[in-house]
């Protein structure tokens, strides 16, 4: 069994390309990939790399740290072991938001975690209404909505989310 341990640590960037935050990522090797059959397990491997072999202050330093989370990771009672002042939770995109999750995620808040939709393309998502409340940031797709399609999706994030952060992810040149 190898004891090498894997972290991906990709920069988010504000608009003057300063470093707002990191996204904690599973890695399986040296390479930029990641292969896994478990997303919990997948997210529950990023937090024992990041709280307890190295430490959320050395991995992020100032900064925040996304955390990717399926509904298993709200449910199992690891969200705290984390420092609210700086971890973001990031919601994966296909979670489905029924009273059980909602509970979680709304537990957590009180706490004082942060919470992001990831791989948003449109507000027309069953549960965004009423997971709203709880939203710190809003991930935007751009490459799924295309430069055209953004201005529309930004008023409808800003009307949905009007407290929340937009982020645009998936930004491969300066010009976008």
């Amino acid at each position: 069994m190898s004891t090498s341990v894997f972290l991906g640590r990709q920069p988010i960037f504000d608009r003057k390309r300063r470093t707002y935050a990191y996204e904690l990522l599973y890695r399986n090797g040296t390479e930029n990939l990641a292969f896994f059959r478990d997303p919990d397990d997948a997210t529950r491997r990023v937090l024992e790399v990041a709280m307890l072999e190295w430490g959320f202050d050395r991995v992020v330093g100032d900064r925040y740290g996304f955390i990717n989370a399926a509904s298993g990771i709200l449910h199992s009672g690891i969200l705290e072991i984390l420092p609210a002042d700086r971890a973001v939770i990031e919601l994966v995109q296909d979670m489905v938001f029924d009273g059980t999750v909602l509970d979680a995620i709304r537990g957590a808040h009180a706490r004082g975690l942060r919470f992001a939709l990831d791989d948003v393309s449109t507000t027309a998502r069953p549960g965004f209404a009423d997971v709203a409340p709880f939203i710190s940031v809003v991930k935007v797709d751009l490459q799924a909505v295309g430069l055209d399609g953004l201005p529309s999706l930004v008023a409808d994030v800003k009307a949905l989310f009007p407290k929340a952060l937009r982020l645009a992810q998936k930004v491969e040149e300066h010009s976008e």
